[in-house]
């Protein structure tokens, strides 16, 4: 019930490292490769070789962990992965778990710099009702490991939030800030 099933249809999907390329084992976090009848050869106006690796897999861009069963838990886009002290952490875990909190009524989770970690997470909460920023994270460390906890917690008003022209969260803005 909570993943999104295994492949189906002559479809293959394998987990790498985003850095190498290199295949990981069931329970590792690294991107999401589909291979398959179906399978798009190529975008508009770029050559096949640059959609596809060598063995035919398309990298989606998405982080996921394929289970004991191979069935697959999507985590987030790569580029919303934070990596601090070595380790990628998902930003959308992040968010589901300050999400989670009754008092939150949207939550949007970065990266910013850290000289001797690489990043930081830094969180932005919209509130629905008061609490404390001591609440919020006592709730990130019921149900994240220690090193996913946000090591820094701002509140925001959603119109205080910047937006791209699609209206979701400008994230690189939010880095910034």
């Amino acid at each position: 019930a909570g993943s999104h099933g295994p492949p189906v249809g002559g479809k293959e999907v394998r987990i790498v490292d985003p850095e190498t390329g290199a295949p990981l084992a069931a329970g590792q976090e690294g991107e999401i490769c589909v291979r398959g009848p179906t399978l798009f050869s190529h975008y508009d106006g770029q050559e096949p070789a640059a959609c596809v690796d060598r063995e035919g897999f398309f990298h989606t861009g998405d982080l996921g962990r394929l289970d004991e069963r191979g069935a697959l838990h999507f985590l987030g886009r790569i580029k919303d992965v934070i990596k601090s002290a070595g380790v990628n952490i998902a930003a959308a875990e992040v968010e589901a778990v300050l999400l989670a909190h009754p008092a939150v009524g949207a939550a949007h989770v970065v990266g910013v710099p850290d000289a001797a970690r690489g990043e930081n997470v830094a969180a932005f909460v919209v509130l629905s009702t008061p609490v404390s920023a001591d609440d919020l994270l006592a709730q990130c460390r019921a149900h994240l490991a220690s090193y996913k906890v946000p090591r820094h917690l701002w509140e925001r008003t959603a119109d205080a939030l910047p937006q791209k022209a699609t209206g979701k969260v400008d994230k690189p803005r939010l880095r910034e800030d």
